[in-house]
């Protein structure tokens, strides 16, 4: 099913039997993806509702959907992530997963280690590649994006499980609290030893230990949320 995203009109969209679709994204509809006669397209705004459609009338430069009924769906995913500035290449790809994950929350924070090269992802180029991620993933909702912290702003007192990756650490906690849950992910080169003595002072600390080569942070994050979530659903 293919899915567009329109926050701004989807209130307008929502309340219309058929619709002739003339979003910023009827190019793309038309002419990358070549959406066929009764396909199915399916709307969101990124807060839990979607419009299913179907696609009529499609033409060169026009595109009917026949509105076929609403959806709602409530955020049952607890856990959002804390990721340290990245290189582009890294960022954008962490972000990509994070939606594909369905986290809550994302906050990009800074750290001793974290890149700071010229160049860097602006918020609203990350934005974009949540919105592409949650098209693509066909997720109804679209995660808060928070930039511009330092790993000492990050709201950790919002969260009763903290999640960190360490491959050294031989501390380890497996008695979680009840509640949102937030998983770090450290720059490249990894936190510095004040900045982890730092968080494992935390009461809410969860220590993710992993003995093995070290990860890119998108391997990390991967790896990160598997583990966390096996704690957290008991049936996986």
């Amino acid at each position: 099913m293919r899915a567009i995203y329109c926050p701004k009109s989807f209130e307008e969209l929502e309340r219309a039997q058929s619709i002739d679709y003339q979003g910023e994204k009827l190019s793309h509809l038309l002419n990358v993806i070549r959406i066929k006669e009764n396909e199915s397209v399916l709307i969101l705004n990124g807060k839990g509702s979607g419009i299913n459609c179907v696609a009529k009338n499609v033409k060169k430069r026009s595109l009917s959907l026949e509105k076929v009924g609403l959806e709602s769906r409530s955020q049952t995913n607890s856990l959002s992530v804390g990721i340290a500035r990245l290189k582009k290449d890294a960022m954008s790809l962490c972000l990509k997963m994070a939606v594909e994950f369905g986290v809550e929350h994302i906050y990009i924070f800074d750290s001793e280690r974290s890149n700071r090269d010229k160049g860097q992802l602006s918020q609203d180029k990350m934005n974009k590649y949540l919105e592409g991620a949650l098209e693509q993933s066909n997720n109804f909702f679209l995660p808060r994006l928070e930039t511009g912290l330092s790993i000492e702003e990050l709201p950790y007192q919002d969260f009763q499980n903290v999640f960190v990756l360490h491959i050294t650490s031989s501390q380890k906690k497996t008695q979680l609290n009840k509640g949102r849950n937030l998983l770090l992910i450290g720059p490249e080169g990894g936190f510095t030893e004040e900045e982890f003595s730092q968080l494992i002072e935390l009461k809410q600390i969860q220590l993710l230990v992993r003995e093995g080569p070290i990860m890119r942070a998108p391997t990390a994050l991967a790896w990160g949320v598997g583990y966390s979530e096996s704690f957290l659903s008991p049936k996986l």
